[in-house]
């Protein structure tokens, strides 16, 4: 990680990228061994932890893994530091999968003018029938509409503001 120099009384440390990389390789290394060895998903896509897998379905390589745990490493790494980590280690960027043609969503309609009107008016009624339909009243509506309410004070008049006398 850091080269000594000097003697007991005053000694002098000095960065060494070489030496910080290949403590960092060693510890992507052993981090990939163990995702291996708990046969921890690395590859594209997501899978249900309960869902139980073929010897044949398996197809993850080392470097799977290895671009895996240097993501990891890289986490808790200055950026610069975790590209120099990928450079040092000869990680290849994965490749994009190609999708066919058939599979590609279908292409924008394309608009002739800026002027597109509906072809038809639905603002209006169809075939007579009327903008306003009749509502209909539910039982207790109608029995509180044959009530004499002279003399009652709305609901609304018990909430607005008092007046001063």
């Amino acid at each position: 990680m850091c080269d000594m120099r000097g003697d007991d009384d005053f000694k002098a440390y000095k960065y060494s990228q070489d030496k910080t990389l290949s403590w960092l390789q060693a510890k992507v290394e052993q981090l990939a061994d163990e995702l291996e060895k708990r046969k921890v998903h690395v590859a594209g896509g997501a899978v249900v932890a309960t869902y139980v897998k073929s010897k044949k379905d398996d197809n993850t390589k080392r470097d799977d893994y290895l671009r895996f745990a240097c993501g990891i490493v890289s986490d808790y790494l200055p950026l610069e530091l975790g590209k120099d980590l990928k450079t040092h280690l000869n990680i290849p960027e994965p490749s994009p999968v190609k999708s066919s043609p058939s599979s590609e969503p279908p292409a924008k309609k394309v608009r002739l003018n800026g002027d597109v009107t509906p072809s038809e008016d639905y603002s209006k009624a169809v075939d007579g029938e009327s903008k306003q339909k009749e509502v209909k009243l539910t039982a207790k509506q109608k029995q509180l509409s044959k009530v004499d309410k002279t003399g009652m004070k709305s609901i609304s008049s018990f909430f607005s503001p008092k007046t001063k006398k």
